[in-house]
């Protein structure tokens, strides 16, 4: 299958599991931090700075390490494939060439006030 067929069946949001699909751990033990260190600066449009402490790093709503059950994790978002097509692309060719696991989110989060970085949790 090649890449832009690939791009297409990736659900809108997803985990991304820090285990390969043959059931290893992935390394290093900070590659999440690392990944969304990468795709901090992708932000809504008209996004505000307001909120955000510029002397220190702070992860893209469309991108960012998290824990589910205990688990080392990355969200992701495809709204970030609207600001930058070629993270998209980085996204899944990380995702691919490191052969990962990731799972569909449960629940569906929307961006309702970009300049505050407001969301909306809905379950879907």
């Amino acid at each position: 299958m090649n890449l832009i067929n690939l791009l297409k069946n990736y659900p809108d949001q997803f985990y991304i599991f820090g285990k390969t699909v043959g059931g290893k751990k992935f390394r290093p033990s900070d590659w999440a931090e690392r990944f969304c260190g990468v795709l901090s600066s992708y932000r809504p449009e008209n996004a505000s700075n307001s909120n955000l402490n510029l002397r220190s790093l702070s992860y893209s709503p469309y991108a960012h390490p998290q824990n589910l059950n205990g688990e080392k994790v990355v969200f992701i978002s495809r709204e970030i494939e609207k600001i930058e097509p070629l993270a998209w692309k980085f996204i899944i060719s990380f995702i691919n060439d490191n052969k990962l696991t990731f799972a569909e989110k449960e629940f569906k989060v929307e961006i309702t006030d970009s300049k505050d970085l407001k969301v909306n949790i809905r379950r879907v």
